[in-house]
């Protein structure tokens, strides 16, 4: 690790990256931690924050004693917090493992057509965690897309100065006049630990980050607490779905009505399909999450599937604009949207058991919508 910055930053070194095409899920390997020293605890610094709780003169002194009574919650919960995220490693090392798989043997291309399929007939059974996805993916998501390999280059950053200042800690002697790491009190391991993050982590690209996380996090609760909003989510993304095949069809004889001023035929019936598509989110109500299902699994299942059928040209298919490809999704999103109207959406052994996580998901969104 360089020295700081005339920004008063820690630069840290990398190795010249090479960009490559996306393949999917991709194990990453944490910075291997070297030599006797301790990694940055999560413990001690929850212990840390407390005693500076206790310290603070802002704090009452009728809650002080509260704030010592927290330190004994502190260990259980900091294994409960390692067993999650051990969980989560594992979920997440499976998932790569099986998608890695699964490409080796060329029919990753079929994923989405699978998904499709479950969303066409069984999509109701997933409302809130659809109508979550469709909100962030609406309002946060291209930022936080852009802001990923920055949060991963400022984490690999902590980690790689972490190690190298506790290897300093671990070095210094008390004639220094600074106390090594086991002589540190909790509330200054947590400040040293503290400077150290603010030092090495990008500014600009964390509050980046946080604005897109929060922005797609105040979106998914909107539209989970609020009728309307879900409307308006369900009812653009709706829109968005058919924009094309209705700019084809339609954008032509638009142009000739608008005359000399024909650019603006294609934001009006942009504008319109969202209208038409939050109009009908709002007359349907939950059933507009059943058609949003089968209109998006059928869009899934077309577009994966449009190169599987042998044509007399050899140019690429656009499954929006394509004659076929959109009488295909319309066929597909009636047949589910009937089936699911007529004899439910609920999923039946063992798909019931593939798709666990998801109904997990949805039915937690669905608690935190109720309390």
């Amino acid at each position: 690790m360089s020295d700081a910055t005339e920004e008063g930053f820690i630069k840290i070194e990398h190795e010249e990256e090479v960009e490559v095409e996306d393949a999917g899920p991709v194990l990453r390997k944490a910075p291997v931690e070297e030599g006797p020293g301790k990694s940055m605890e999560p413990e001690r610094m929850a212990k840390g924050f407390i005693e500076k709780l206790e310290n603070s003169p802002l704090m009452p002194k009728a809650l002080k004693p509260h704030a010592k009574e927290l330190k004994k919650v502190v260990p259980p919960l900091s294994k409960l917090l390692r067993l999650f995220l051990l969980g989560c490693q594992m979920l997440y090392t499976l998932w790569a493992n099986i998608f890695n798989e699964i490409k080796a043997n060329d029919a990753e291309d079929y994923l989405p057509a699978i998904a499709g399929l479950v969303m066409v007939f069984y999509g109701g059974s997933f409302t809130y965690l659809i109508a979550a996805i469709e909100a962030y993916h609406i309002c946060g998501w291209e930022k936080t897309k852009k802001c990923y390999s920055e949060l991963y280059r400022n984490y690999s950053n902590v980690v790689e100065a972490d190690t190298a200042d506790d290897k300093k800690l671990q070095e210094k002697n008390v004639a220094d006049g600074i106390a090594s790491e086991e002589e540190m009190s909790d509330e200054e391991y947590l400040n040293h630990k503290l400077d150290l993050i603010l030092r090495v982590i990008s500014p600009q690209q964390a509050f980046d980050a946080a604005a897109a996380l929060l922005a797609g996090f105040f979106a998914i609760v909107a539209t989970l607490k609020n009728g309307t909003a879900a409307s308006i989510t369900l009812g653009v993304a709706m829109g968005s779905l058919y924009e094309k095949a209705v700019k084809v069809a339609c954008q032509r004889d638009l142009q000739y009505l608008f005359g000399e001023h024909r650019a603006w035929a294609s934001p009006v019936l942009s504008t319109t399909c969202c209208l038409v598509g939050v109009t009908l989110s709002w007359v349907l109500g939950d059933t507009a999450f059943v058609l949003y299902s089968a209109l998006k699994g059928s869009d899934l299942i077309v577009h994966a599937c449009k190169d599987v059928v042998p044509r007399g040209s050899a140019e690429p298919v656009d499954s929006d604009t394509d004659v076929a490809c959109v009488t295909a999704k319309v066929v597909l999103s009636i047949l589910g949207f009937v089936k699911q109207m007529a004899w439910g959406y609920g999923t039946w052994f063992p798909l019931n058991l593939v798709v666990s996580p998801f109904l997990i998901a949805d039915w937690v969104l669905g608690a935190a919508v109720v309390w």
